[in-house]
């Protein structure tokens, strides 16, 4: 993702003979447009008299644009503040979307293109640049890396050479980038909640770490596919790749990649799933997708996420039905004989009935476990692990606050790893259990 800013010409759909000269900018806070004059048509005031002026606020669909360069430019979901009475010198408006290459017809799209952080590595894709005899060696033509289906789409991992030349010295950059092509135009808000969120969302599972979006490509649907462009987009998610350390360090949280595992085959059932682990990813994820969060928060936001994948995937209740009825009556039938009043008793009955569910404790403990050899490291090393963090769940900020005063180091370092722990435990157990249910979709 690279800054810009272009000057150029802008209209809103009807007015292409009325354009205003303007200013059209990207940076790491945020888009925005500025055009000198008014964007809109003058809505004059027909009564005599002083009317009072109130400000607009609107959202127009499409703003179109053409740089000094000649580039077409659309922006979609354009919001801004205009006085319909008065005429202005200067206004300023924010693009949800910027589109550079096409004025497009529609917000549908036919492919989207994007780089995310660690995908080359993550997906193990091979160099394209070798070093051989002596002499450097390399592919200009763009590589198919993965190619698998969900549903009717296609995904598939790219990867080509990106650079330029001064014609003494090239310059070429490797870059990797997930395609989803639809067989029909769909809403570029779709296509990232759909198809893009998906695969964000393994790879952060993945790796255990952010993940950025750093550059982003749109195909505008034309009624004649061939012809259509595939432009360079701009959103206010993407940020530069910061890349912080191997994914392959022995310190690294890195559960999986292409090399361990089937990754079309991994890639295909994921999406069959992900619509039913999404609610559990959501809680899980929030902490890797806000740029700050507390601990506190981000303790909250796993343990929502263990307790979402326990409820989906294991049983929740203490016990049978009959067998928790029966337990019920044993504690209404011990208050009648204390003589407890008959209210009283009805209290306590209806609060018994429909507590049968498993103790958070219990349900720390089997999420560990299926997480299989990591979950089996961390109860041998810490016995008390769901214990602890059940207690913590219960009294969070007690316990917090207990931790800051804490002299023991020892208790404090142990405490500070609960919640990574925990999460490795969950992002391991989402990716196993997904798998296990995905095998037997099958």
């Amino acid at each position: 993702m690279k800054d810009f800013e272009y000057e150029g010409t802008w209209w809103l759909p009807g007015r292409e003979g009325e354009p205003l000269p303007g200013t059209l900018s990207f940076t790491k806070d945020g888009s925005q447009l500025t055009v000198y004059g008014p964007l809109h048509p003058l809505e004059l005031e027909t009564s005599g008299g002083l009317q009072p002026m109130t400000v607009m606020s609107v959202t127009e669909p499409v703003v179109y644009g053409t740089t000094r360069q000649d580039k077409e430019v659309t922006l979609f979901e354009v919001r801004g503040d205009y006085l319909p009475g008065m005429p202005s010198s200067e206004e300023t408006y924010r693009p949800g979307l910027i589109l550079i290459g096409d004025h497009a017809a529609s917000e549908a799209f036919t492919e989207v293109q994007v780089e995310i952080e660690y995908l080359h590595d993550w997906a193990s894709v091979p160099d394209m640049v070798k070093f051989k005899n002596r002499q450097f060696c390399f592919s200009v033509s763009q590589q198919e890396v993965l190619s698998t289906q969900s549903g009717d789409d296609a995904i598939k991992v790219l990867t080509s050479l990106l650079g330029n030349t001064n014609g003494i010295a090239v310059d070429f950059k490797q870059h990797s980038m997930l395609s989803v092509t639809t067989p029909t135009g769909r809403e570029w808000r779709e296509l990232f909640e759909e198809k893009v969120r998906p695969l964000h969302d393994l790879m952060i599972v993945s790796l255990g770490r952010p993940l950025t979006m750093d550059a982003l490509y749109l195909r505008p649907d034309a009624p004649n596919r061939e012809k259509g462009i595939l432009c360079d987009a701009y959103l206010d998610v993407l940020r530069p790749a910061s890349r912080p350390g191997s994914i392959f360090s022995y310190s690294a949280p890195t559960l999986y990649t292409a090399a361990d595992h089937d990754l079309g085959e991994v890639v295909s059932k994921w999406y069959a799933i992900y619509p039913k682990v999404r609610p559990v990813l959501t809680l899980l994820l929030n902490p890797y997708y806000a740029p700050f969060i507390y601990g506190e928060h981000r303790f909250a936001s796993i343990f929502q996420a263990m307790e979402a994948l326990h409820k989906e995937f294991f049983e929740s209740r203490d016990m049978e039905k009959a067998r928790h009825s029966a337990r019920v009556n044993e504690v209404v039938d011990g208050l009648s004989n204390q003589g407890i009043p008959a209210e009283t008793i009805d209290w306590a009955k209806r609060v018994l009935t429909g507590r049968n569910d498993k103790p958070l404790k219990r349900q720390v403990q089997e999420v560990v476990e299926s997480a299989g050899v990591l979950g089996w490291h961390i109860l041998k090393e810490i016995p008390d692990f769901s214990k602890m963090v059940a207690g913590a769940r219960t009294a969070i900020h007690r316990l917090l606050r207990q931790l800051r005063t804490q002299e023991d180091d020892e208790t404090k370092r142990l405490l500070e790893t609960i919640s990574g722990t925990e999460a490795q435990s969950c992002r391991y157990s989402i990716s196993t259990c997904t798998s296990v249910k995905a095998s037997l979709a099958a």
